[in-house]
């Protein structure tokens, strides 16, 4: 027994011995730049020429390894012009990190899958999770706790956000790529101490600063879209609604948004913010300004909303009598871009020969309408019509002929004058 017992021990020492002097000339000879470029070639492979990545160094982690200094990339095809027709990709830096840990998952593997943990320090918070993909599904279970929203300012050519307070986000979301609407899954994105800073603007409209008491977006994966069920910010000066939903799609990277976002301002602000055109016409009847979220889940686009304006047109259009009696198309509250997703070519190009025809319909019913007014204005002041000419009167006209004012006889002396009425003038 004594015996088992020093052999076992001696084992355990030479595999523990055996193991640290791996792990210490694995640490010493690892070769980095082999190593970097195997990254950037399995993050370019994987994403499908999508993503890049590059890092400042590259060591061995558990049976993983880790980076310092990470730059991660969305890929895009150059624009392509007369001179250059097959231009580069171009390269744009999407997330910056610290550091990056990643891992394999040998279940994953096994199963004849690819997997992978990673954790990594982005913005003086945590990000940790694992992403799974086999021939039939995409698993993602993406956690981030405590991101400085400080560090992280959104500017488009609409809006300007200087943002306050800490991020955690929970991801757990399981795409079936042979049925997107098979998948399931839930997002929910919570803020502490959340606001805007002051050099926040929409529309060029500056924005005062504002704290919530209550930030929060949940999504629920049904039918192959994440169904906004609850999006609220709510302060005391400014209050915004986020609504619609983010079709997935086989890719993960190309579902597209098809969010709108809804904000109310107090009085006084609400007066100043339609000294702005673009703010003017997002407004609706009820003082709520709407923009759209496009765009995909990584390059988001930003836009006001017109839908205010042309509710605004229809009902004055509905005060027109030349408008009467016509049936105009209504805008569907909360369709916008997203209907028009759903929709086939087919579909789209049948809606504009739709949209067309209803167009030329009310413009022949308004020249209707515009030419009976202009018939009763005609008419004489007893009530007796005017016949209309089968022909216009240039028609009757030689061709270049100058008829100046008719000229009348002279009336003789003995000729008696009559009165409108017929009566013999005495």
């Amino acid at each position: 027994m004594n015996m088992a017992l020093k052999i076992l021990a001696w084992a355990t020492g030479c595999l523990v011995w055996g193991t640290f002097c791996f792990l210490t000339g694995l640490y010493l000879t690892f070769p980095s730049e082999a190593g970097l470029e195997r990254l950037s070639f399995e993050v370019a492979e994987r994403s499908r020429d999508e993503f890049a990545i590059s890092a400042a160094d590259l060591a061995p982690w558990g049976l993983g390894v880790a980076a310092q200094e990470v730059v991660l990339y969305r890929v895009k095809k150059g624009r392509r012009t007369k001179a250059d027709e097959k231009p580069p990709l171009e390269r744009t830096p999407f997330i910056e990190l610290e550091t990056l840990s990643v891992s394999a998952r040998p279940l994953a593997f096994l199963l004849g899958g690819q997997g992978v943990n990673f954790n990594a320090d982005f913005h003086d918070g945590t990000v940790h999770g694992f992403f799974e993909d086999s021939d039939s599904e995409t698993t993602l279970s993406l956690h981030l706790a405590d991101i400085d929203l400080g560090q992280i300012p959104y500017e488009s050519a609409v809006a300007v956000l200087r943002l306050v307070g800490r991020l955690n986000v929970d991801v757990e979301l399981v795409l079936n790529t042979e049925d997107v609407k098979s998948s399931t899954g839930s997002v929910a994105i919570n803020f502490s101490g959340f606001g805007l800073a002051e050099g926040s603007e929409v529309g060029g409209f500056a924005l005062p600063a504002v704290e919530f008491s209550e930030a929060r977006l949940e999504m629920a994966c049904e039918e192959g879209k994440l169904n906004v069920t609850h999006g609220e910010f709510v302060s005391p000066t400014l209050n915004a609604t986020i609504s619609g939903f983010i079709s997935l799609q086989k890719r993960l990277s190309r579902s597209r948004n098809s969010l709108e976002l809804a904000f109310t301002l107090p009085e006084d602000l609400d007066r100043l913010a339609q000294l702005s055109a673009d703010l003017k016409r997002s407004r609706d009847g009820e003082g709520r300004y709407t923009a759209m979220i496009s765009g995909t889940i990584f390059e988001w686009a930003f836009r006001l909303n017109r839908s205010g304006a042309r509710s605004r047109s229809t009902a004055l259009d509905d005060q027109d009598p030349l408008s009467k009696g016509i049936d105009r198309p209504r805008p569907v509250s909360g369709a916008g871009v997203a209907g028009r997703d759903d929709m086939t070519d087919e579909e789209r190009r049948v809606a504009r020969e739709e949209r067309i025809k209803e167009r030329r319909e009310r413009l022949r019913q308004r020249r209707e309408e515009a030419a009976k007014r202009r018939g009763e204005v005609v008419e004489g002041s007893d009530g007796a019509g005017i016949e209309p000419m089968d022909k216009d009167p240039d028609e009757l006209a030689p061709d270049n002929a100058d008829l100046g004012p008719p000229e009348l006889p002279p009336m003789p002396d003995d000729e008696p004058a009559f009165y409108e009425d017929g009566n013999e003038e005495p």
